[in-house]
């Protein structure tokens, strides 16, 4: 792939790469990193939109903040996490019938 251009996030440069398959635009990011830099936009968007009275739009950039956050920070529940909580609850039960 050729690139075709840059994008520039404060202290990062992503560049931008021509897909051939689909002729649009892959941005060579991970999704947690992404998902981390809107959280951050939005949060600078909700802090000028406070700063200014907008109380409608800061609400509606914190609930947009918020799942971009989760998104970012998203932890992922393995099988055997659900296993080892399922023993601990059991054991935990064996105890309080003893």
């Amino acid at each position: 792939m050729q690139p075709v251009g840059s994008i520039i996030c404060i202290n990062r440069v992503y560049v931008a790469y021509q897909d051939n398959a689909t002729k649009g635009m892959a941005y060579m990011m991970r999704d947690k990193e992404t998902a981390a830099y809107i959280a951050d936009m939005i949060l600078e968007l909700r802090n000028l939109a406070k700063g200014i009275g907008f109380s409608t739009l800061q609400g509606l950039l914190e609930i947009s903040y918020y799942e971009a956050y989760g998104e970012a920070n998203r932890v992922t529940i393995t099988a055997e996490d659900i296993e080892h909580v399922h023993a601990l609850e059991a054991e935990a039960q064996r105890r309080t019938a003893a």
